[in-house]
């Protein structure tokens, strides 16, 4: 008998017996070999993509900038405290060997420098001093009539 003939014919049903599936088994999907696949289809998008703006910008360097002259400005240095959490030192002056105020000294003496015709403010701060503490003292300045501010940076040259 030809095998096209057992195909056909009512005995096949019996040569090619149908397979009963186990009644827990529904055709469960193994996710693992497609998450790997993601995760290597994100790597290499990744690695691969160019980004739009990738062209160097070239910033101009300053050349030069104006000062202030110190015969008609009052300097304010302040330094970092001892401990993390406390104020810094304000000193009137410019550097560590001038006078230790406060703040309330520090507004007396800027509303004194401005009636005195010495209408701008420089204030000096060490790299540590948090800018927390700057802003209250330029508060202060901004709070008096007359005065301007200025904040003193170090030259890098």
């Amino acid at each position: 008998m030809a095998l096209a003939e057992m195909l056909t014919a009512g005995s096949g049903a019996a040569m090619f017996p149908k397979r009963k599936k186990p009644a827990g088994d529904q055709g469960a999907i193994d996710f693992s070999p497609l998450c790997d696949m993601t995760f290597q289809l994100l790597a290499f998008f990744i690695m691969t993509v160019k980004l739009a703006n990738q062209e160097t910008v070239d910033v101009p360097t300053i050349s030069h900038g104006t000062g202030v002259e110190l015969d008609t400005a009052m300097v304010f240095t302040m330094l970092a405290s001892a401990d993390a959490k406390g104020d810094p030192r304000i000193i009137l002056g410019n550097g560590a060997e001038g006078k230790s105020v406060t703040l309330e000294e520090a507004r007396n003496a800027i509303e004194a420098s401005v009636r005195q015709g010495k209408p701008n403010i420089i204030i000096k701060a060490e790299k540590t001093t948090t800018a927390g503490a700057v802003q209250k003292l330029s508060r202060i300045v901004a709070a008096v009539n007359g005065a301007e501010l200025f904040i003193g940076v170090a030259d890098t040259d």
